[in-house]
């Protein structure tokens, strides 16, 4: 347990407002394949194709979510930013300090409510650039 990485103090700011209320957070890459096997690439006897790939591309995207606060101005950044598309930088911080500058823009923002729940956000963010920040 003592290694484990803990989420309490977790926060995500703009790099000026925090965004109140995180629920959760997702950070994730996704690397594509390309299959680069020739015909020489063989195991067994009889021969088989022993498939060999190489990564053609890394996707990283990140993902928030939180309880809607009136007039919370790290919320009402992301919402601004995912509007108009602008590039922006969100800095994700373990309570430690440590953590990721992830530069990029949102693809998609999105408010739900229903009956007894108070209204959630939550948002997807391509991100072009990861940088991690050491713990302070």
């Amino acid at each position: 347990m003592a290694n484990e990485r803990r989420v309490a103090g977790f926060s995500i700011s703009d790099g000026t407002n925090d965004i109140g209320r995180i629920l959760g957070y997702t950070i994730s890459m996704k690397i594509s394949e390309e299959e680069v096997s020739g015909l020489g690439d063989t195991v067994g006897d009889p021969p088989i194709i022993s498939e060999q790939y190489l990564a053609t591309s890394v996707g990283k995207t990140a993902k928030l979510n939180g309880i809607s606060i009136i007039d919370d101005s790290g919320q009402s950044a992301v919402e601004t930013a995912a509007d108009t598309g602008d590039t922006m930088t969100l800095e994700y911080r373990y309570d430690d300090g440590s953590g990721y500058d992830l530069t990029g823009f949102f693809t998609s923002h999105e408010k739900t409510g229903s009956k007894p729940d108070t209204e959630k956000f939550s948002a997807e963010f391509r991100v072009n650039n990861k940088t991690s920040a050491a713990a302070s």
